[in-house]
Order: structure tokens, then sequence, then C-alpha cells
């Protein structure tokens, strides 16, 4: 999954790749806010 942003090799599955950066970016966000409505966003 990692060298995906070297290759660029998700022409395929463009729409995964955007949901698991989101998802890293939601996490982070949670973690340092810790607020439970940043968290709901990464499931939508």
């Amino acid at each position: 999954r990692q060298n995906s942003k070297d290759h660029k090799h998700t022409d395929n599955k463009p729409d995964e790749k955007k949901l698991e950066e989101g998802s890293n970016v939601t996490l982070q966000n949670a973690k340092s806010n810790d607020a439970p409505a940043v968290k709901v966003t990464a499931t939508s």
C-alpha cells in the first residue's frame, strides 16, 4: 500500500486510495483533537 504513492498504480481504484488517505488524516486529527465528530467523517 505504501508503494502506491510512488508508483501511482491506483487508476483501477482511485476511490480506495482517496479513502485511505482521508482516513489517515482524519485519524490523526481525531488523535490530536480527540473529537468524536472528526472520527465520524472517516466512515462517510
